[in-house]
């Protein structure tokens, strides 16, 4: 492939042009964590959180939550929270 590469400038425009358009900074370990939502609680624990159950039952996981949604402002958990919150002001149960 380097040498048909070296031998072929439309390939190696090509090439070039897959390099440029790829954004190698957007592999870093935090955009991974987050891409990947590593630390994100279930919907289920966001629900529970949201009602005040979590806090009861397992405290440190609330603590989690808390930060992970006002501190991290994860975007991906403060939809689902939205959405709970405006599933609930509608009269439904999740």
């Amino acid at each position: 492939f380097a040498l048909k590469a070296q031998e072929d400038s439309e390939l190696r425009g090509q090439i070039r042009t897959v390099q440029s358009e790829f954004d190698y900074h957007n592999h870093t370990v935090g955009s991974l964590w987050r891409r990947n939502q590593l630390t994100c609680p279930s919907d289920q624990e966001i629900v529970d959180y949201q009602r005040g159950e979590l806090a009861i039952i397992y405290p440190k996981i609330a603590d989690h939550l808390q930060f992970h949604l006002n501190s991290i402002r994860c975007i991906y958990c403060i939809s689902t929270a939205a959405e709970w919150k405006q599933s609930a002001a509608k009269g439904g149960t999740t």
